[in-house]
């Protein structure tokens, strides 16, 4: 009988314990924070972002109680392009972000207080795809929106039979919008960012993902034009449950909030508009998580500009034309 249980959760149970398939998500909670919808100039730019996840979950599904341990590195490159033509009213802007990467993943299981399986895995490869497409509108003093749509195009380092893997095994479009309040007088910054994600069937294991909603936040005060420090989070939460005939445990729905500090700081070079580089460090600590791991991530982004009249949240009103 033991020696079945092993087959039946080395084959079943790993790959299907978390809900959004393996406890993975399209959207990376918190990949926005402050300044989301402050509108770029017309130009190049290139965002670089570095990305560290440490977690841990324990699940239990028909008797069997699952400890998981993931641990990820991410290096992901954002080269955009915004035009000078507005639609709508709105500045326009298109990007692709991929990025090699890492993760490890333990699992062990047990039953009736015996171990039934013991596993982990360490997979090196590259990111999914992913296009997105942005519109920036401005009152360029206050308020500032933002809507887009990003989509996933599942060409990373996959394999339905890793416990570690870096790209998601399918495909996924995401759409949302983001509000920036900025306060140039007394360098207030608030920001949120919210949007559904519709996953595609994998068709490797014919497992499909519910719909996903999310929100990532951040407020954050200017000490002076260049440095600021606040406080970020997000909250993750699936709306409709997992379906397909690969799913073997059911209705199984995901949630996760995480929140913690952030700092911001700017660089400026020559007449300080040419490039324009802002740098900003935050750091998660999750909680409320159910069917998904729970942990500690942090982000390091780095956003190089090449063009004229850069708005940025604690730029001065004078200096904006």
């Amino acid at each position: 009988i033991k020696s079945l249980l092993i087959t039946f959760f080395s084959l079943v149970f790993v790959n299907t314990a978390l809900a959004d398939e393996n406890g993975v998500s399209f959207w990376l909670p918190g990949q926005y924070a402050s300044g989301a919808a402050l509108p770029p100039s017309p130009g190049f730019g290139l965002t670089v972002l570095a990305y560290q996840y440490r977690a841990k979950s324990n699940t239990t599904t028909n008797g069997v109680n699952q400890a998981t341990s993931v641990t990820a590195q991410d290096l992901l490159l954002q080269p955009t392009y915004s035009f000078e033509q507005k639609i709508l009213g709105a500045t326009p802007s298109i990007g692709v972000t991929i990025g090699p990467g890492n993760a490890f993943t333990s699992v062990s299981a047990m039953y009736g207080g015996s171990s039934v399986y013991q596993g982990n895995q360490t997979t090196y490869g590259m990111s999914d795809i992913y296009p997105v497409a942005q519109l920036y509108w401005s009152d360029r003093d206050q308020n500032h929106f933002m809507g887009y749509v990003m989509g996933g195009i599942p060409k990373g380092t996959y394999n339905s039979n890793n416990l570690a893997n870096i790209g998601i095994g399918h495909g996924a479009i995401d759409a949302g919008g983001a509000y920036t309040y900025t306060n140039r007088e007394t360098f207030w910054e608030a920001s949120a960012t919210a949007g559904v994600t519709n996953n595609f069937k994998n068709n490797v294991t014919n497992y499909k993902s519910g719909v996903d909603s999310h929100l990532d936040w951040a407020v954050s005060k200017g000490l002076s034009r260049e440095l600021s420090v606040g406080v970020a989070g997000y909250v993750y939460y699936q709306l409709s449950a997992d379906t397909g005939s690969g799913n073997t445990v059911g209705a199984n729905k995901s949630r996760l909030l995480g929140i913690g500090p952030e700092v911001g700081y700017l660089f400026t070079r020559g007449n300080g508009q040419i490039p324009m580089t802002y740098l900003n460090v935050r750091a998660y600590k999750e909680y409320w998580a159910q069917n998904r791991v729970q942990g500690n991530a942090v982000f390091a982004v780095l956003t190089l500009r090449w063009g004229q009249n850069n708005i940025h949240t604690f730029t001065p009103a004078k200096t904006v034309q």
